[in-house]
C-alpha cells in the first residue's frame, strides 16, 4: 500500500509542477508577446524535464 501512496503523491507533484510551469510561461508569453511556437516549446520542455528530477 505504501508504494501506491508514493506513486500517487509523485503523480500529484508532477501534475502540480506541470500546471504551475505552464501558467507561469503562459503569463510570461502574454506579457512579452512571444510567438506561440516558442511558447509551446518552452512549456513542453519543463513538462518533459520535470518528472525526471531525482526527488
Amino acid at each position: 500500500m505504501a508504494e501506491n501512496e508514493g506513486d500517487t503523491r509523485m503523480g500529484v507533484w508532477i501534475v502540480a509542477w506541470s500546471v504551475c510551469t505552464a501558467l507561469l510561461l503562459w503569463l510570461i508569453a502574454s506579457f512579452t508577446e512571444l510567438p506561440w511556437g516558442i511558447t509551446v516549446f518552452m512549456v513542453l520542455l519543463p513538462l518533459v524535464l520535470g518528472p525526471s528530477r531525482p526527488w
